[in-house]
């Protein structure tokens, strides 16, 4: 990524987070196919030192204009970041929203003040739900059972960030990798 596009891409981030009263809480449709999609949550841990990584799997560049991420507390998705106009994730490439507290040296990324929560939405440009995980039964976040809960580390798919809509299936507790591919 050259200086530019760097500054570029750290521009947008500043404008990012939409407040909370901008973005209507929603439930999730656990039945709705992600197996399709090129991008989902790969990777994710909690508090202003996480991050949720997401993954684009296919072969052509998509554009994340106005997607939307959510956190899931309790059970319940909240608005968490509206993905900046203009922003695009090239194929096998990642993009991390991290706390702001977050370590690491990854550069594609954007800030927010914490990842709060058990779990993840993410939401296209329509509103349509894309990829959700929880560890929480009881949650409108969880996509069939619900994923592990992860004490330290990361809750993260396998190295090949397979999809069956199933979070207990497809997520386990994990080394964290932000950035690149999980072990």
């Amino acid at each position: 990524m050259g200086d530019r596009t760097r500054f570029l891409a750290t521009t947008l981030i500043v404008a990012l987070v939409t407040p909370a009263s901008a973005m209507p809480a929603r439930a999730v449709d656990s039945t709705a196919s992600s197996s399709s999609a090129a991008v989902h949550v790969n990777e994710l841990a909690a508090g202003s030192t996480g991050f949720v990584e997401l993954v684009n799997d296919s072969t052509a560049t998509v554009d994340l204009s106005g997607w939307a991420l959510g956190g899931c507390t309790r059970g319940v998705a909240a608005p968490l970041a509206v993905l900046p106009a203009g922003l695009s994730l090239d194929p096998g490439a990642f993009l991390l929203v991290v706390g702001s507290s977050f370590g690491g040296t990854v550069t594609t990324h954007m800030v927010v003040p914490r990842i709060d929560g058990s779990g993840v939405t993410l939401r296209d440009m329509g509103g349509n739900l894309v990829d959700a995980v929880d560890s929480l039964t009881e949650s409108d976040c969880v996509r069939g059972r619900p994923a592990p809960v992860c004490v330290s580390g990361s809750t993260a798919r396998d190295a090949t960030s397979d999809d069956t809509l199933d979070n207990a299936r497809d997520f386990a507790c994990r080394s964290r990798t932000p950035g690149a591919r999980n072990n």
